[in-house]
């Protein structure tokens, strides 16, 4: 506790309105409420490694979606082509990233105050490897789903088409979820990058509704501009206001530490005998 005593015996903190905290869920917010305006900052800067993902994503949807509008679904359909295909360098940038903010959430939800900046770089050059890695498979999955699709409808005979799909369907939906943890498996166990991904996919079948329901509340903002859609439909694009400013200002960093310390309840559960401290 030592490194965060200067934020514990301050007059007006969370530990010493409320004691010491009790659990996982207790210490997440203890952390939350003592590190706010550090996330802040540092969800400003995680931002701009999102930003190219975000433009593009913007530029190809909105083109898409036009297209389907006036009729030219051929030219909506090359755009969702150029989307997915854009959208991979695009991640070999960003998702890097997550394992710099992995390695911060890291001592964070463990208690152990780290200089965010600096370790946040750490982080990225110690693992960028493994970051590019997770970004290839990430954009690869959907976009081969995606040509598969494409490729197969124009032809008659493709009754295996949806089975593959559905497959396919379930591989991603494990992958994204199993994201959840695999940045923080990485950073803090010294295991090569396959023995990381078999963990972070038996973690996640093990206790597969707690990752649904975290992904459920990292994606609360787009969740709730989707319900706000459904009631307002002509005004989605000025509701996506709602989406844009929560992650730019708190939903990137908040959602690290939530799955950082999501992640470190599971690694006490289950590998905390083999951890590398």
């Amino acid at each position: 506790m030592k490194p965060f005593e200067s934020f514990w015996t301050s007059s007006n903190t969370w530990r010493k309105r409320h004691g010491s905290p009790q659990n996982r869920r207790e210490l997440f917010l203890c952390v939350l409420s003592d590190q706010f305006t550090s996330l802040l900052s540092l969800n400003l800067f995680y931002c701009l490694f999102h930003l190219p993902l975000i433009f593009w994503s913007a530029i190809c949807l909105i083109n898409s979606m036009s297209g389907f509008e006036s009729g030219a679904s051929n030219s909506a359909l090359g755009y969702l082509d150029l989307w997915l295909l854009g959208m991979i360098p695009c991640l070999l940038l960003c998702i890097p990233a997550h394992y710099g903010m992995a390695l911060v959430m890291r001592g964070w939800s463990h208690e152990d105050y780290v200089p965010a900046y600096s370790t946040f770089w750490r982080g990225l050059r110690e693992n960028w490897r493994q970051g590019l890695l997770t970004a290839l498979i990430t954009g690869a999955l959907p976009a081969a789903m995606w040509f598969s699709y494409r490729i197969s409808s124009y032809h008659e005979h493709s009754g295996a088409l949806p089975v593959f799909l559905a497959l396919a369907s379930i591989a991603l939906l494990l992958w994204l979820l199993s994201l959840q943890v695999l940045p923080s498996l990485v950073v803090t166990y010294d295991l090569p990058f396959r023995t990381c991904l078999r963990n972070a996919f038996l973690l996640t079948l093990l206790r597969l509704p707690y990752f649904a329901l975290i992904e459920a509340i990292s994606l609360f903002a787009v969740l709730l501009y989707l319900l706000f859609v459904l009631l307002k439909p002509d005004m989605i694009a000025a509701l996506l206001i709602v989406p844009i400013l929560y992650y730019t200002f708190i939903g990137g960093g908040l959602t690290a530490l939530l799955r950082a310390s999501f992640s470190h309840w599971l690694f006490d559960l289950y590998l905390k005998p083999t951890e590398n401290d």
